[in-house]
């Protein structure tokens, strides 16, 4: 089961009542772009045993937004090594200083995980596709997890995106697209986002 309650915008409390990438109503009347921040109910929740059979992340499934039946797209994120820092702890005078080595995900960033979630409840919502602005790693994630999914990814960049990273966005088989400015990655993205989700 999961424990997850509902949604609220992080500024004036309003539940979400709408698509998780509309603004707040309430706030938008301001001007405002506001997030939204998930509520839990925690009061009988416990962690995962040891033993679960859940992969990776998604042993802590019961904290997502997903429900039982909701497919899981996941290609072994999770799990990634802690190695401790003896020397800089020395100096620094910390004798518990550990790093959290996330590239051993799949696609070397820890945004591995949170495109494992975005992509299963994509799949569970049936979207018809993935979209995402980024220069980097977050593209990466998303078009490799969308490959695993089955789904069409259009990834909108910019020209200072590096020629490597846009390959690696490619080769997982997303179509990406070059704007004239940061700005315009998100206006197009919005676009197209509206457009297929009117288009029934």
């Amino acid at each position: 089961m999961s424990w997850y309650k509902e949604a609220v915008c992080m500024r004036c409390g309003r539940p979400l009542d709408g698509k998780f990438y509309d603004a707040c109503p309430k706030c938008a009347e301001e001007s405002v772009n506001v997030n939204y921040r998930t509520i839990y109910d925690l009061s009988s929740a416990k962690l995962p045993a040891a033993e679960t059979t859940q992969p990776g992340i998604y042993r802590f499934r019961d904290f997502y937004p997903l429900e039982d039946s909701d497919p899981v797209v996941s290609i072994g994120e999770g799990n990634t090594p802690l190695h401790r820092l003896e020397r800089m702890g020395k100096q620094l005078g910390l004798e518990q200083l550990w790093m959290k080595d996330e590239s051993k995900n799949p696609t070397m960033s820890h945004k591995d995980r949170l495109c494992s979630l975005i992509i299963s409840k994509a799949l569970a919502e049936k979207a018809p596709g993935i979209t995402i602005s980024s220069t980097g790693n977050q593209g990466a994630a998303a078009a490799a997890y969308a490959a695993v999914a089955g789904l069409p990814c259009v990834i909108f960049t910019t020209s200072n995106v590096s020629p490597s990273m846009k390959t690696l966005m490619q080769a997982y088989g997303a179509s990406v697209f070059v704007t004239p400015s940061m700005a315009d990655r998100g206006v197009i993205m919005e676009k197209l986002v509206r457009e297929l989700s009117s288009s029934g």
